[in-house]
């Protein structure tokens, strides 16, 4: 295998493909094995937008609250899920695994700079009103205030 991660880029089957993105500028599919390798493989760097919910797991920010444990205490899933959904906004999230359903989304991914839905939806600005300049929507944000879901999906 490559160090870099890049022997798991062009991944046909479905189920096995995590992740579609440009690889300097060509549309290429990563799987997770690919991801949170500590190399930038997609032009963008999704693939390197990972976290460690518990001691020796570090997964995509995508799997988190997704449904599927992918930590072996499920610190992905867990109670952390209570403070980080919101039920009102969903979209199907760039690292899908080929689960095209749309999955809830926290308000903290609004408006921050990194593009986590396909549609991109998340980082339209005319979608939601209440982005400032700088897009911390989780400090201006009210649950009340979203109304609206992500459309196109």
């Amino acid at each position: 295998p490559c160090i870099d991660g890049r022997d798991q880029l062009n991944c046909t089957s479905g189920s096995a493909a995590a992740l579609t993105c440009a690889v300097e500028n060509y549309a290429t599919s990563i799987t997770k094995l690919g991801l949170c390798t500590g190399f930038d493989i997609c032009d963008d760097s999704i693939d390197e937008v990972c976290e460690t919910p518990e001691y020796g797991c570090k997964v995509h920010k995508h799997t988190f609250c997704d449904g599927i444990k992918n930590c072996p205490f499920g610190g992905d899933e867990g109670i952390i899920c209570n403070f980080m959904v919101s039920n009102l906004i969903t979209c199907v999230r760039r690292v899908n695994y080929g689960y095209v359903a749309p999955k809830q989304i926290p308000v903290e991914w609004l408006c921050d700079g990194i593009v986590d839905c396909e549609n991109g939806i998340d980082e339209d600005r005319t979608n939601w009103n209440v982005c400032g300049s700088l897009g911390h929507v989780k400090d201006a944000l009210k649950e009340e205030d979203l109304v609206r879901k992500c459309i196109g999906v």
